[in-house]
């Protein structure tokens, strides 16, 4: 994957991550609209039930308004982004260190460093020390550029909102 196809891959996941955020806005907001139309309705019942059969007026239908939901194809997207970070997180710091063995020489110092910090931060793995030193005296990270380091990622694994979101611009 080129860098292009990747920030292409990542829009669509933020545009998903964007319009659920505004569903689950709307959704409160009904929930909120629902239980004060119920607790209308409670009270109205409760004065009918106390009055007089002629006094009685006819209830108003305490119809639930319609909860919004994810469109299937933003779901589905979101699922899927979903799923490969939890199998990233059942993999083992061994198969991520040979993976990244398998990078350029000039990112593997780098990526050691995002890996480390994202899945093997509380394995107690020590592989990765060197690189996490090595990377803390060079300063390498403002050698690298950022697609590098993003198309690295990807190459590894990760998913490219996951790429994106994980190397700062």
């Amino acid at each position: 994957m080129n860098i292009t196809e990747i920030e292409a891959a990542a829009e669509i996941v933020r545009n998903a991550r964007k319009e659920r955020y505004t569903i689950i806005k709307k959704n409160t907001a009904i929930r909120d609209e629902n239980r004060k139309r119920i607790e209308r309705n409670r009270k109205l019942k409760h004065k009918r039930m106390d009055s007089k059969p002629s006094e009685q007026k006819l209830l108003p239908k305490a119809e639930k308004l319609l909860v919004h939901t994810v469109p299937n194809k933003l779901a589905t997207s979101l699922r899927r982004e979903t799923k490969a970070h939890q199998a990233l997180k059942e993999r083992h710091p061994v198969d991520w260190y040979q993976q990244i063995m398998e990078l350029p020489i000039h990112l593997q110092d780098r990526i050691a460093c995002y890996v480390w910090w994202d899945y093997c931060f509380d394995s107690g793995s020590v592989l990765y020390e060197k690189h996490i030193q090595r990377d803390l005296e060079k300063k390498s990270f403002k050698t690298i550029n950022r697609t590098e380091i993003i198309e690295a990622l990807v190459k590894l694994g990760y998913t490219p909102y996951a790429a994106t979101q994980r190397v700062s611009k």
